[in-house]
């Protein structure tokens, strides 16, 4: 078989039942007709359900379909690496297993692949609980494609937690990705282990965009992990960890965010009346912090604007969360 030109790459944990809903769909788009330009990679991180009967049930049908296991968990960063490893295609769409892919979406995204010579796609989705009611109808509120010259453009336009974090719905070029050393982001807790690499291997390269429905995101509500069982202390966590990321793609001299002007809001889907920022206030000013701090200036950390960390804190005790992160900024191990 060639070098295919996309490998879909499923990471799952136990979820055997959400990743026969994914298979099924899935297959149907690729099977008699795309056989020699996508494969499937299933890279399962150490399942104690039947995930491992299911994918040897679908590697027996299809030969463009692999599956590997951990005998151990590994965790979601290490398996996201390990995943794109293990990969053939020159492109990656990476996506976990309680998601769905929607109909069309494969021949959509070759359709992308092969308009423009694009690095990076960031495709939309659309957001549902656990059962798949829907909760959103469009995250990226945009009516068309649109091209930016570097992921640091795009992400100023739709937002860095919001999009680019739910790697479920990026496809980007795998040997770009594979040039990074990822090992340094995947040890900070932020949640969010691919921003670091994504904006690094992608700082100067052809981002998109797309403004079609490709993905079906479960989102089962804020769950915190088993050792941070205060959502406020989670959030603080995550704030934390999302500036080292920035403080270490700061000293790697990458440009995350530079002119607080880029800050814009868009209509909250069906709330009238409400709006949400794209690219959050706390990214900004987190991004902000890292100058700071790489260029000894903490005293201009600017703890009112700091809490209003949009997703990154609860609406309750922002400003708590704020002095608390400030406080850790100032710290000596900090610098």
């Amino acid at each position: 078989m060639a070098q295919p030109l996309l490998t879909i790459a499923i990471l799952t944990r136990s979820q055997a039942g959400f990743l026969a809903q994914l298979l099924g769909p899935l297959l149907y788009q690729i099977k008699g007709r795309l056989e020699d330009r996508v494969e499937v990679v299933i890279a399962d991180d150490g399942s104690t359900d039947n995930t491992p009967a299911i994918g040897a049930h679908v590697t027996g049908l299809h030969s463009f379909v692999k599956f590997y296991r951990h005998g151990n968990p590994v965790g979601v960063a290490a398996n996201f690496a390990f995943a794109a490893k293990r990969a053939s295609g020159t492109f990656c769409w990476i996506i976990d297993a309680q998601n769905v892919i929607l109909d069309g979406a494969v021949d959509t995204v070759l359709r992308q692949l092969k308009r423009g010579d694009p690095d990076f796609l960031m495709v939309n989705r659309k957001v549902a609980d656990g059962d798949l009611n829907l909760l959103l109808d469009r995250q990226m509120q945009i009516a068309a494609d649109k091209d930016f010259a570097g992921i640091a453009e795009l992400a100023r336009d739709i937002g860095v937690v919001t999009n680019i974090a739910f790697t479920s719905a990026v496809v980007f070029r795998r040997d770009a990705y594979l040039q990074v050393n990822a090992a340094p982001y995947h040890v900070i807790e932020s949640g969010y282990p691919q921003i670091g690499p994504f904006f690094e291997a992608f700082r100067s390269a052809r981002c998109r965009a797309v403004a079609d429905l490709l993905v079906c995101e479960r989102n089962f509500g804020q769950r915190p992990d088993a050792e941070i069982k205060d959502p406020t202390l989670l959030n603080r966590a995550k704030g934390i960890g999302l500036l080292e990321t920035f403080l270490l793609l700061h000293r790697k001299g990458v440009v995350v965010f530079s002119e607080i002007e880029h800050f814009r809001e868009e209509p909250l889907s069906g709330r009238p009346g409400e709006r949400m920022p794209i690219v959050s206030c706390g990214e900004l000013c987190l991004s902000r912090a890292a100058e700071s701090i790489l260029h000894g200036r903490l005293g201009q950390i600017d703890v009112t604007i700091l809490g209003k960390a949009g997703p990154l804190f609860e609406k309750q005790g922002n400003r708590l969360c704020a002095e608390a992160l400030r406080q850790s900024l100032l710290s000596p191990a900090a610098g």
